[in-house]
């Protein structure tokens, strides 16, 4: 079995019996009692998917936008409730060509993104132009297609979409909706899309003319096909005013724009820079206004590079540079959780940030990249989708139909291809809300890949065999490889919508948890004056060179021996528990790579880091039921106080070797979390 999953997305809605073949019926109960439906295409399709019309789906695809299964009814009555659900709504979805090799069959598949609701004109439309829908200004819109700069993510409007004729997009302000036409080209690259064209026009369009006709959802429009090419550039074609460059343009900033992470799936927004620069920090973050701190210490980061730093570049400046530039950009984080992050990256495989929303997880990493020297095409964020199954959700597929390599729209193989050409170049990838789905099933490729040793770390996107009949095959590769100049990062929210890591995750992963501070220290550091600060750009030579590497175990013999007792203690609860060879190896690694500063001496004391170590690494698989881990974990008394701990009381005994101040307030919290809930995670 395969499934291959198409770039773009279509708009549908549940078919009529005249679109069904005869003797079988648009909606109906199957042999695994859920009630399987068809899905009539309504919009225009990409040239390969032209001739497939119907689309198969099932209810339980549908419980995401409220549809509740109701097992209990009749078929009948269930069919009924399906198609009363469905009255009046577009579907949004995207196709899968889904391979049963055993039996020779083909199934065309419709996986629902968006459930719209919509006019009577829309719902009822033989046919729907989809177009791109952007939120953004007139003029600065218009700044965009004059200096040729992306103006859309394209997150639903993908890269597989077809191209409008003739060549549109909606524009959608607090002036009201416009129509931009008449543009020569549309093209998508890794960072969005571009238009151009040179005898531009913009028309006006009446809010009720949009109510009826267009359905905006995101960064796509779908456009009633006879309003589109009757209305718009027919009846309406002598309204369209020509748009031409302005007299005083608008700088804009050479690089791409890339969007924190919490901005990812926002309508686009152009964000007017005073200077152009190539690092993550000049570019235009949608709906972003900085503080008056952050701009005014901004102007006074000066960029050093390779080229022109001599001495600077020490692993303690630069530690002591991402420490400013934090507090220049009016970001709070505790020292020890910067230099934590920071050894983490630098000792290799996937780091995750974990902890309340809210908390600057994700401006953390964003920060990282940008004390790095990062450029746009060297740092990619991807926000998780729930979707998300298997690795070709966020590599793509080989179409073997076509012979053709087709990247998911996430960017990310387009990454993985430049970080293998470009080996001197760090590159840095964040999957945001990373236990939206199940890492271990779309990461999965990863997972093995990280664990290997460096120079053997391989992700494949197809065979080998197959790379002389793959058209693109000199773009996409059969296989990329993963070098030490990628870092990986993950952030995690752990509430009720997300997945828990299973062991095999965290046997891979590093967990830092940032530290919330004083709200006052906060305050304090926005009145700070910041001096001048300088911008440094890191390469991989420079990074590798901090990073150590042995192959004896950098641990003490009393560490190792609590280690061990330590391990015996989670086996003894459950043989699948304790410490592997791998954690032993990663625990050791990191230890041996704390920065160290000028004197020689770790810039965080032996025995903090080496507690860290058993938060990051240990306590994260402790989990599970009173009845199995009450002895071990202990029972909650009050706050700063557990009783009957064998853990604790394993610490007791190796005081010489650290306070455990983090690895008791674990087990406290653990031991609370046993009391009031049977159960800790």
């Amino acid at each position: 079995m395969s499934n291959q999953k198409f770039n773009c997305l279509l708009a549908g809605r549940l078919a009529s019996q005249d679109e069904m073949e005869p003797f079988r019926k648009p909606a109906f109960v199957n042999n695994a009692d859920s009630v399987q439906f068809a899905v009539s295409v309504v919009s225009d399709a990409p040239e390969h998917l032209i001739n497939i019309k119907l689309y198969t789906c099932w209810e339980n695809k549908l419980v995401q936008y409220g549809y509740v299964e109701n097992r209990a009814l009749s078929a009948q009555e269930r069919v009924y409730q399906l198609e009363e659900f469905l009255k009046q709504k577009i579907i949004l979805f995207q196709p899968q060509l889904r391979t049963d090799y055993l039996r020779n069959e083909q199934f065309d598949i419709a996986e629902p993104k968006f459930l719209l609701s919509a006019s009577p004109q829309v719902a009822n439309a033989e046919r729907l132009v989809p177009i791109l829908h952007v939120r953004a200004k007139n003029e600065e819109f218009e700044e965009r297609i004059w200096n040729r700069r992306h103006i859309a993510l394209g997150q639903a409007f993908m890269s597989g979409m077809p191209l409008p004729d003739p060549i549109s997009v909606l524009v959608v302000n607090e002036a009201g909706y416009f129509m931009y036409g008449y543009f020569e080209t549309l093209r998508f690259d890794r960072a969005g899309w571009v238009v151009s064209g040179e005898n531009v026009k913009r028309l006006h369009l009446e809010p009720e003319f949009v109510e009826q006709f267009i359905l905006p959802h995101e960064d796509i429009a779908l456009v009633e096909s006879n309003a589109f090419l009757g209305s718009l550039y027919g009846e309406m074609a002598d309204k369209w005013e020509s748009v031409s460059p302005s007299s005083s343009p608008i700088t804009l900033p050479t690089a791409d724009f890339i969007p924190s992470s919490e901005d990812e799936g926002q309508p686009f927004q152009v964000e007017v820079a005073s200077t152009a620069e190539s690092t993550l920090d000049s570019l235009p973050r949608e709906g972003s206004h900085r503080p008056p701190a952050e701009s005014s210490a901004q102007s006074q980061i000066s960029v050093v590079t390779s080229s022109t730093r001599q001495d600077d570049d020490s692993e303690e400046n630069f530690i002591e540079y991402l420490r400013q530039l934090a507090q220049a950009k009016a970001l709070l984080y505790d020292q020890e959780d910067l230099i934590s992050f920071h050894t983490a990256l630098k000792a290799g495989g996937l780091v995750l940030l974990s902890g309340m929303s809210g908390t600057g997880k994700s401006r953390l990493a964003h920060l990282y990249g940008e004390a790095l020297g990062l450029s746009p095409s060297q740092y990619l964020v991807l926000p998780v989708q729930p979707t998300w199954t298997d690795d070709s959700d966020i590599l793509g597929f080989l179409d073997l139909s076509t012979s053709i390599y087709r990247p998911a729209d996430t960017g990310l193989v387009d990454l993985l291809v430049q970080a293998e050409r470009n080996p001197n170049q760090l590159f840095m990838v964040v999957f945001d809300e990373m236990n939206l789905a199940r890492v271990e099933h779309y990461f999965s490729q990863f997972l093995s890949t990280l664990e290997a040793e460096e120079g053997k770390r391989q992700i494949r996107l197809y065979h080998e065999q197959l790379a002389d009949r793959v058209y693109n095959s000199s773009v996409y590769p059969p296989t990329i490889s993963i070098g030490g100049n990628l870092l990986f990062v993950g952030t995690v929210n752990v509430d009720e919508s997300t997945y828990a890591f299973s062991d095999k995750v965290l046997d891979r992963a590093r967990v830092i948890r940032p530290k919330v501070l004083s709200f006052r220290l906060l305050q304090s550091q926005l009145q700070e004056d910041i001096g001048p600060i300088q911008r440094y750009t890191i390469d991989y030579t420079t990074y590798s060179r901090w990073r150590r590497t042995s192959r004896d175990l950098q641990l003490t013999d009393r560490e190792i021996d609590f280690l061990e007792e330590f391990h015996n203690c989670l086996h003894r609860v459950d043989l699948q528990m304790g410490i592997g060879y791998r954690t032993l190896r990663q625990i050791a690694d990191y230890i041996d790579n704390v920065p160290r500063s000028s004197d020689g001496q770790p810039m965080i004391n032996r025995d903090t880091v080496f507690d860290s170590q058993l938060v990051q690494k240990v306590f994260p698989k402790v989990r599970g039921p009173q009845e199995q881990l009450g002895e071990l974990i202990g029972r909650f008394v009050r706050k700063g106080e557990v009783e009957d701990s064998v853990l604790i009381s394993l610490m007791d005994q190796y005081q010489d070797v650290s306070g455990f101040e983090q690895s008791r307030r674990e087990v406290e919290n653990k031991a609370k979390e046993l009391k009031h809930y049977g159960y800790t995670s």
